[in-house]
Formats: structure tokens, sequence, C-alpha cells
């Protein structure tokens, strides 16, 4: 999964991939925005594609990074 991560593209599929390694952060905004913003369910039928269009902030995917390397990447 961490390979899978390392290869994703843009931030959107980093951060889907990140929550399938269910790895908690240690700070509670961050964990929030990750298990829920952008999350399948609360996705709109009209939107941006993924694909095309970063949506996920810069911030978001550098701490994902971080968690990553922490836990032994």
């Amino acid at each position: 999964m961490k390979t899978l991560y390392g290869t994703c593209s843009n931030g959107y599929e980093k951060l889907q991939v990140f929550r399938l390694l269910g790895l908690d952060s240690g700070n509670s905004v961050i964990q929030k925005f990750i298990n829920e913003t952008y999350h399948i369910e609360n996705e709109f039928i009209c939107q941006l594609d993924p694909a095309k269009f970063d949506t996920i902030p810069e911030y978001v995917i550098l701490e994902c990074d971080k968690i990553l390397q922490e836990a032994g990447n």
C-alpha cells in the first residue's frame, strides 16, 4: 500500500490510499480532514475531475507523507 501511495499522481489519489492504511496522525484536525473530507460518501455527483484538478491542499498531503515516514516507510 505504501508503494501504491508513492506512485499516486495527485493528492486525491494519495488521500484515498492513505485512508486504506488506517494510520493515525495524532492531530485531530488533520485526522478529521483525512477521514471525512473528500470521502466517497461526501462527494457530489457534479464535481471537478480529481485526475485533472488537484483539490486536496498541499499541507494535508505533506502531513500524510510525514505520517508514513514516521510509521517506518
